[in-house]
């Protein structure tokens, strides 16, 4: 099985660059800088937290649309994912076995990390154990 063909289908889905959020001014973080700022200036205080608040309220919606960004990307990439559980089930020919999805998931929790070859070796390690019959 080519396994490359389905990594290449996940990096060719591009995960969405995250809209920067907005931080309070550092300078009147503690309670003790804002007490500073109020006595020093009171007007320009409040101009940071107006600034800072009309940001947040600018930031929701980009956040919002950024999350269903995130969304559509871990749909496509979960599509390829049951691409490869699909053609892996018909190469080893365990499609209708009852411990199929078992199996799978036992191969795909033990190589994951290494990517679609992983899962993979794992699967065609394992895979006797459930044709056979010993755990079928």
């Amino acid at each position: 099985m080519d396994t490359n063909k389905y990594t290449d289908k996940v990096k060719a889905i591009s995960y969405p660059d995250r809209p920067k959020k907005p931080i309070f001014p550092a300078k009147l973080a503690s309670s003790e800088d804002i007490r500073k700022a109020c006595a020093e200036d009171i007007r320009k205080y409040a101009e940071d937290i107006r600034k800072y608040a009309d940001e947040i309220e600018a930031y929701q919606p980009v956040s919002q649309e950024w999350m269903k960004k995130v969304a559509e990307y871990n749909e496509k990439v979960a599509e390829v994912e049951a691409e490869f559980k699909a053609a892996l089930f018909e190469e080893l020919g365990v499609v209708g076995n009852k411990k199929a999805e078992l199996f799978y998931s036992i191969a795909y929790q033990k190589g994951h990390s290494g990517g679609y070859s992983e899962i993979w070796n794992e699967a065609c390690d394992l895979v006797d154990l459930i044709k056979i019959g010993v755990y079928a």
